[in-house]
């Protein structure tokens, strides 16, 4: 039987350079991974992982940016579509697979310098 193929990280929506800290955990573990985001969209995340997970991982991350004067916390799913070593950390790339509908919207007009 053939693995369902991961959804495609969407690089037609707009990306922005989001370097903050964020919690990662890997669906059906108890480990909580401390990371940092590089950038962002309203489709998917780059985040830099300690070690490299395989393709169709599923993981759950929270983070938080600034915005209008206050502080946005963000919660989503994904599913690991690359990783790549980048210097002393994996480069992950992460397609967003569940988040709120508001928290979307937020990314894409953040993301757009709407925000």
């Amino acid at each position: 039987m053939a693995l369902p193929q991961p959804s495609r990280d969407d690089r037609q929506a707009e990306r922005r350079i989001v370097r903050v800290r964020a919690a990662v955990t890997v669906a059906g573990s108890d480990v909580v991974y401390a990371v940092r985001t590089e950038n962002a969209s309203c489709e998917g995340l780059a985040i830099r992982m300690p070690h490299a997970l395989p393709v169709r991982t599923k993981l759950d991350v929270h983070f938080a940016v600034f915005a209008d004067h206050r502080q946005v916390a963000i919660t989503a799913s994904g599913v690991v579509v690359h990783t790549l070593l980048s210097g002393d950390s994996w480069l992950t790339g992460l397609s967003i697979t569940a988040i709120p509908d508001d928290q979307r919207r937020f990314l894409a007009e953040y993301c757009a310098g709407r925000r």
